[in-house]
Order: structure tokens, then sequence, then C-alpha cells
């Protein structure tokens, strides 16, 4: 593959000035973002991670006017990163391949722990919800004899109770 490396000098401000404060830092990325796709002819851009925080450093009100850039074209693929950030390779992990560590029993030992703590874990929420389903035998009997006082009308509901009757108990007083 053929690579290009370009810096260039974005500036901002043009771009920032003409929306509100709070869309600024915004505008400024999706400028970067259109910058070079112009600049380096092609739409698969990736911008870095540094970019983005060097943007947002003075929050999304106050970016910065201007940004230095190292860009790399690999093909089809543009990645930009800040002047003396490096570019970070990417690592594909194949499924299927056993690691070191795993060779060696470090990982399954892990592995061991963790589901022993699930374990451990759903068993107490076993235990507190075999609690909250068995009622106790005394709110029973408390719900029935509450139950039937209410039927005989000993007890009434508050929606149920008149509203003068309230006031003749206080006037007996």
């Amino acid at each position: 593959m053929a690579e290009e490396e370009r810096i260039y000098t974005i500036p901002l401000r043009k771009k920032w000035l003409k929306v509100p404060r709070w869309k600024r830092a915004k505008r400024s990325i999706r400028f970067t973002r259109s910058f070079l796709q112009r600049h380096m002819k092609s739409e698969n851009v990736k911008i870095g991670n540094s970019i983005n925080k060097y943007i947002m450093s003075g929050g999304m009100k106050h970016p910065p006017g201007k940004v230095k850039i190292h860009t790399i074209k690999e093909g089809d693929v543009v990645k930009a990163e800040l002047i003396n950030v490096p570019f970070k390779k990417e690592e594909k992990k194949l499924l299927g391949k056993v690691s070191s560590k795993e060779r060696k029993g470090g990982v399954t030992e892990e592995k061991e722990k963790t589901k022993k703590a699930i374990e451990h874990i759903e068993s107490k929420d076993n235990k507190r919800l075999e609690k909250l389903e068995k009622p106790k035998e005394d709110e029973k009997f408390l719900d029935k004899e509450k139950a039937q006082m209410i039927g005989e009308r000993k007890i009434m509901r508050k929606s149920e109770k008149p509203h003068h009757e309230g006031k003749q108990e206080k006037k007996k007083e």
C-alpha cells in the first residue's frame, strides 16, 4: 500500500464563528473531517482521539482557532492525529487462538474466581427472593382480621367515612 504523509494547519475560527457558541466545537470537528476529505481525496477519514481532546479542551464554546494535524493515507483510509502524537496500530485478535497466559493457566484461574463470585451473588439474590415470597404468619392473620372488621363495618376506610362525622366528634369533645 502506498502511504502518503502530510501535515496541515487547519483554520477553524472562520467556520466556528458562523454558528452559535454551544455548537462551536462540534462544527470544528465536522469541518476538520470535511477539510481532510477535500485535501486527501478520500471519503473514509478517521480522526484520532488526540484531535478530539484538543478541540474539546476549551469546552464546547471555546475551541482553538487553528489545529496542526499529521495525516497518513493508507489505501483509501485517511488517519489523522495531532502533530506530535504517534499513530496507534490496530491489532486484530484472531478468534480461537490461545494466548500465552491461558496456556500457563493464569487466565483460567481468574475466570474461575469470577464464576465463583457470580454464583455467590446469585445465591444471595435467590435467598432474598425466597424471603420476599414467603409472607409471615402474623401478617396473614392480621390481614384476615382487618378484612373481617371491614366486612362488619367496624373499621371504615377513609374514602367510606362521611365528612361530617369528623366534625361531630370534635364538637363532642
